[in-house]
């Protein structure tokens, strides 16, 4: 197949050849169509600025907006949610230990008590966070939450420790 391809282009030659083609002056104008050509490279350099400094105000923005929306405007406000998050924790840790021990459901009853009158407060507070009084009622029922749950475990493991002295004897 190949061969009856080469005999039809040779015989017909003269038919694909329409427009007349120096060799010498053809090739070297031929090859200068292929040289890259330079754009001025300024206004790609302006287009990369520009891009940078859009994601750069982007960033920038958006940082702004997302702490703005973290960091409460009063300082007292700062400080109540730090020491929030102190009595949270503590009072989590320590009642954790203490329910895990006891299954006394009046003792969970007293428990969940103390939570809502400190979720009570809390929607107090909110109504008006510079409220002083309510701010430190909630810091009380923290605190005496805190000292309940510190004695339950004490006692808890006062008793664990004499039945381990009786077991031994």
């Amino acid at each position: 197949m190949s061969d009856k391809l080469k005999h039809m282009v040779d015989q017909s030659r003269e038919d694909f050849e329409v427009f007349p083609f120096d060799e010498q002056a053809g090739w070297l104008d031929f090859e200068k169509t292929f040289e890259p050509r330079r754009k001025n490279s300024w206004k790609l350099y302006i287009g990369y600025a520009a891009a940078a400094c859009v994601m750069f105000v982007a960033g920038w923005m958006s940082f702004m907006i997302y702490n703005s929306y973290q960091t409460p405007v009063n300082p007292m406000v700062q400080e109540w949610m730090e020491t929030e998050r102190f009595y949270q924790q503590e009072i989590n840790e320590i009642q954790l230990m203490v329910t895990s021990r006891v299954n006394d459901p009046m003792i969970l009853e007293d428990l969940n008590e103390m939570d809502n009158v400190i979720t009570s407060l809390k929607k107090d507070l909110k109504d008006n966070m510079d409220n002083e009084e309510v701010i430190l009622a909630v810091m009380d029922q923290y605190r005496l939450k805190l000292k309940i749950l510190e004695r339950m475990l004490e006692k808890l493991q006062d008793n664990d420790n004499i039945e381990v002295i009786e077991s031994n004897i």
